[in-house]
């Protein structure tokens, strides 16, 4: 009985979800807008730490090659 009860007031709570709230206010847009900033910030730091990783690995391979020509 209480199996009968629960179905339909699941799919209830399901579409009053989905369909209840058609337009989004100022909070909405702006959390949006939040999480578009972040996101950019994100790639740009990923950008940043990738640029100064490839820097590193360029200043490597310069000393190991003149350490190489040193020891020539």
């Amino acid at each position: 009985m209480r199996a009968l009860i629960a179905l339909p007031c699941a799919l209830a709570l399901l579409a009053a979800g989905g369909f209840g709230c058609a337009s989004h206010g100022r909070a909405e847009r702006a959390g949006r807008q939040i999480d578009r900033g972040v996101d950019k910030v994100d790639e740009k730091a990923d950008d940043a730490g990738d640029a100064i990783e490839d820097g590193a690995e360029r200043a490597k391979d310069k000393t190991e090659r003149a350490v190489d020509e040193l020891k020539k």
